[in-house]
């Protein structure tokens, strides 16, 4: 299993200096969101972030993607010309920075207009997969429940196992979250249920400066790791009021079971 954390990278010295504390307590790669590669902006701007990465110390081998607010995906103000355009930029910049993996979580929740036919927005959703599926050359798409929020297709994890499962894309595989309320029981019970499909773990830390998340979690995690085959990625993805100091603690705690 790889351990990463999500990260806010912009280029900048300090930047790449918190790469370093990541990688000195454990941090074997890190996972930005695709809003750092600057889809709709002047491509200097990209071009600056890309030698940034270069430099860094540690590689960003999976990034969050969110789609931009202007860009809706789900509903009747579709654009899928812009939107087509966007997906085949965002993921040919994710491959030329050498991550192998985009992942679409709850955290980056597709807003869906409200009384919005479950069957049509499912079948959006359906036709956008196709379509960077189309386009991920060597990228997997990691898309996880909850994603057009509570009620809404997918729902839960056997919502997102059928509609993969239908979709049919190899291209197109699961992520499994959890957060500190929940713990790990519920991922390490399901990752066995999806081996197939499982392609990525999140782990959301209590957005909360008081909060020590590095106190019984790493026993979780050797749990995860003894009950379950999956040996892929397991990305920390602290909140940005998350404690640093809390999280490094955390990470290096974890990377010591993974030596």
């Amino acid at each position: 299993m790889r351990l990463g954390s999500g990260v806010d990278f912009k280029g900048t010295q300090d930047d790449l200096e918190r790469l370093q504390a990541l990688a000195e307590a454990g941090c074997q790669y890190v996972q930005p969101s695709v809003s750092c590669l600057h889809l709709q902006s002047d491509p200097a701007d990209y071009y600056a972030v890309r030698r940034a990465f270069h430099r860094a110390c540690v590689a960003p081998e999976v990034f969050s993607w969110v789609m931009p607010a202007t860009m809706p995906v789900v509903g009747d103000e579709v654009n899928w010309r812009a939107v087509e355009k966007y997906v085949a930029l965002l993921l040919d910049r994710v491959e030329e920075l050498g991550a192998t993996t985009i992942a679409l979580g709850r955290l980056a929740r597709l807003p869906m207009p409200s009384g919005y036919p479950h069957d049509d927005a499912t079948g959006q959703l359906r036709y956008l997969m196709n379509m960077a599926a189309d386009y991920a050359g060597t990228v997997t798409i990691a898309l996880g429940p909850g994603l057009l929020g509570p009620v809404a297709p997918l729902a839960d994890l056997h919502d997102a196992v059928d509609f993969l499962r239908e979709l049919g894309r190899p291209e197109v595989r699961l992520l499994l979250e959890s957060d500190a309320a929940v713990g790990l029981g519920p991922v390490t019970e399901q990752a066995d249920d999806t081996g197939d499909l499982l392609h990525h773990i999140h782990w959301i830390p209590p957005d909360d400066q008081g909060a020590e998340p590095e106190v019984g979690f790493p026993a979780q995690f050797a749990d995860l790791r003894q009950a379950s085959a999956y040996d892929g990625r397991f990305t920390i993805l602290a909140g940005p009021t998350a404690d640093h100091d809390h999280a490094l603690a955390l990470l290096k705690a974890m990377g010591q079971l993974l030596q």
